[in-house]
């Protein structure tokens, strides 16, 4: 006879025959304790409760522990297909269920507390199951930087008024375009994908049912003049769109997104820094407003996948069909928004890269110079580390050698004592004010013209600051200063960010740092010529406009800074013969 107290479990290994373990009611317990301890941890306010409830806590249940959200509802649909979790993307090796009534969730308790579920994989772990009295307080994940001037209106349509949207659809449904992730319909104005243009007539103009809702957003304040083009967008369940950013020029400064059929959770994505998303729900009947920076400097997509978590209270949502209707103003003239890092335009050559000094050295003053003062105090705190190999060159200089670092910055390598005389200069003042309070020798200078004689260092170091020079004709003078005032046999250490970042096989750590960022979307890679923002991981060409970042990977507001990043033609390391 079996004892009353044990649960049985499958578990296997590899192509191991299957074999029956055993967990005794002692190690189930010993488990829920060790769950609830996380509970505690997480989630506070859920209080645990001795009697039956409608509410399961279900630790080993989420993706943490590779539980995917097709498995959790196949597992538990069975004791209630109206039950809605609670689930946690990461962080959490839990989630929740929610009953319809207390029997169903005793049946489920009853069949799964201690056992690995059957609709799960022989290395998967057992269910530990708590009856809960409450679920966890409504308490939104922080998400830093908001996209500005985003707005969702709920409600902003009826259910008559969805259905005569669908309507009028249903007549133009065999006209639709079949794009890689969704089916597309223009109106008023075709827009080409290719191109990024919006100026040839559509086959089918605005249908009349979208007047009221014109009318409205009119009246609202949204748009001041009738939007001209609209596109929908026919979304099935795992149908998604890449993040991207609307063209600016073809349209104007509004764009909007009708919700209907059903919700959906909407990615915002940093353009300055895509590891950075904002989830947005947007409610069936809402409209998204997207103006200003929302608009134009951050980039809006749908995931491609079966579900969504409510960003609001992390609830489970199976995406079903949904349809929107996106209006816009389109427009004849050039963007002039302030944006320009991001525009789609060089504003008649102001974003170019520069061809000469004059341009160079505009670019230099804006998004070098200004950008150092405005960032150094962060700089110091966060810049302190020496660089393996810079350090290893300074201990192979002889005592008493005089070394001159060229864009010393706060300082940091001056302040090692090592029995070298050391001068450092750098062009950022509020810099040179912080290492001279750390009791160095420096001078206010520009790397171009060096103010030291000729041939007066036994060794310079210049540690990534010539590819802030943003011409060749630039980047080769400042090589020349240094070379000028090196004595004869004299050494040079420099440094300069790297196009390449994968060198024989080996990812750079700066690389493996942006991990998390999005890939940049092919149709972004022609600039024409002008300066871009670095966004993804990759450097898409050799001058871009770098987002500075704080220590937690925030951005820091509107802060770019200019960088040339050089080619590999080979790691050559030997010293300078004059």
């Amino acid at each position: 006879m079996k004892d009353p107290n044990t649960v049985t479990a499958i578990a296997s290994k590899g192509s191991r025959r299957k074999e029956l373990r055993k967990l005794d009611a002692e190690k189930i317990r010993r488990k829920i304790s060790k769950c609830l301890r996380q509970l505690e941890k997480h989630d506070p306010d859920v209080r645990p409760s001795l009697e039956p409830t409608e509410i399961l806590f279900v630790g080993n249940s989420s993706a943490l522990c590779g539980v995917s959200f097709d498995e959790l509802e196949n597992i538990f649909f069975k004791y209630d297909e109206l039950c809605h979790f609670i689930v946690y993307p990461n962080k959490r090796a839990y989630s929740f269920v929610q009953f319809s009534s207390i029997t169903n969730a005793q049946c489920a308790y009853q069949s799964l507390n201690g056992k690995v579920p059957d609709e799960l994989g022989p290395n998967a772990q057992p269910f530990f199951i708590v009856y809960v009295a409450n679920l966890p307080s409504v308490k939104k994940e922080e998400q830093s930087n908001p996209p500005a001037d985003l707005r969702v209106l709920k409600n902003f349509i009826n259910e008559d008024e969805e259905q005569q949207l669908m309507a009028s659809l249903k007549e133009c449904i065999y006209a639709k375009t079949k794009l890689k992730s969704r089916k597309v319909v223009h109106f008023g104005y075709k827009f080409n994908y290719d191109t990024n243009e919006a100026d040839v007539p559509a086959e089918n103009a605005i249908p009349q049912s979208c007047d009221v809702v014109i009318d409205r957003m009119i009246e609202a304040g949204i748009f001041t003049e009738r939007p001209d083009q609209l596109t929908v967008n026919i979304y099935e369940p795992g149908n998604g769109i890449p993040s991207h950013v609307d063209s600016h020029s073809p349209f104007g400064d509004t764009i909007v997104s009708l919700s209907l059929i059903s919700d959906l959770v909407m990615e915002f994505r940093d353009f300055a820094n895509t590891s950075s998303i904002y989830n947005v729900l947007l409610p069936r009947y809402s409209l998204a407003v997207m103006q200003g920076e929302s608009r134009y400097r951050w980039k809006h997509g749908i995931a491609k996948r079966k579900y969504d978590i409510n960003p609001d209270n992390n609830r489970l949502i199976r995406r079903q069909l949904r349809v929107s209707f996106t209006f816009r103003k389109t427009s004849s003239q050039k963007c002039r928004c302030p944006f320009i890092e991001y525009c789609d335009w060089d504003r008649n050559g102001v974003m170019k890269i520069p061809q000469n000094d004059e341009h160079g050295k505009r670019i230099e003053d804006n998004y070098v110079a200004t950008v150092y003062e405005s960032i150094a105090e962060h700089f110091d705190t966060t810049r302190h580390s020496r660089w393996v190999a810079v350090s290893e060159f300074l201990k192979e200089l002889p005592p008493t050698s005089i070394l001159f670092d060229v864009g010393c910055g706060n300082g940091k390598y001056l302040v090692r004592s090592d029995g070298l005389v050391k001068i450092g200069c750098d062009m950022c003042e509020s810099l040179c004010r912080i290492a001279k309070g750390k009791g160095c020798n420096v001078v206010r200078a520009d790397a171009l013209t060096l103010p030291y004689r000729d041939s007066t260092a036994d060794a310079v170091i210049s540690i990534a600051v010539i590819h802030h020079m943003s011409t060749e004709k630039r980047r080769m003078r400042a090589i020349e200063e240094l070379l000028r005032v090196l004595t004869v046999g004299g050494r040079a250490c420099i440094t300069v960010w790297a196009m390449e970042q994968t060198h024989n096989n080996v990812v750079s750590e700066y690389l493996k740092m942006r991990g998390k960022k999005c890939h940049v979307q092919m149709n972004r890679r022609d600039s024409n010529g002008r300066l871009r923002v670095h966004e993804g991981q990759d450097f898409t060409q050799q001058d871009m406009l770098v987002p500075w970042q704080n220590a937690d990977g925030q951005r820091f507001p509107e802060v770019l800074s200019f960088v040339c990043c050089w080619r590999i033609r080979g790691v050559m390391q030997s010293d300078i013969d004059l």
